[in-house]
């Protein structure tokens, strides 16, 4: 197989992860915000 059909191939088969890996990292962090305002309400209320 030749290099510019291997890079097609690999592009192809992570596209569709690309997104996924985005949703990852918003999820994560978004998660991490929501218990660190639950641990501390007064302090979230009060800044």
């Amino acid at each position: 197989m030749r290099f510019p059909e291997l890079m097609f191939l690999g592009a192809v088969l992570l596209w569709p992860l690309v997104p996924l890996y985005l949703l990852c990292i918003v999820w994560q962090t978004d998660f991490k915000l929501v218990a660190r305002s639950k641990q501390r309400p007064t302090e979230g209320a009060r800044s």
